[in-house]
């Protein structure tokens, strides 16, 4: 199990690889989802403070709630689609002028690894039956 200083320590050192510019982070408070975990953060920097949130989807945390691999997957697939759509469909549309792309909060790193190992497929879609049939042991999830 980690520590809270522990995942303070992996929450600031994730920040920092961000926005290095930020020096500390207080954590405010958790918000617990079906799909997701997160958390509201205070960004303490060298001459100022703003406030972050930081979203987590991991394979880990979701092994004992979800009764089926097809469950785990959705939960899975939902957070790949979060990550492309910050990393590849906002850009696009800002590029093109989408005249409410500055509504959209600014992400500042999205990463999602789920192909590695073979968990799932990096071009799978949703609705399509991938080669993992089974719940992964947390040692596979893990890895994700």
């Amino acid at each position: 199990a980690v520590n809270s200083n522990n995942k303070k320590a992996l929450l600031l050192s994730l920040l920092q690889s961000a926005i290095p510019t930020i020096v500390e982070c207080t954590i405010l408070d958790t918000i617990v989802q079906a799909n997701a975990q997160g958390c509201r953060v205070t960004a303490t920097h060298v001459n100022k403070e703003n406030e972050l949130f930081v979203k987590q989807v991991k394979a880990t945390d979701y092994l004992s709630t979800k009764s089926s691999w097809n469950d785990l997957r959705r939960t899975l697939i939902y957070g790949r689609t979060e990550t492309r759509f910050y990393k590849e469909i906002l850009p696009l549309l800002v590029h093109k002028g989408f005249p409410d792309a500055d509504m959209v909060p600014t992400c500042h790193v999205a990463v999602c690894n789920l192909h590695e190992g073979g968990l799932i497929r990096d071009d799978s879609v949703a609705y399509e039956d991938d080669h993992v049939t089974t719940m992964p042991t947390m040692e596979q999830a893990a890895n994700h």
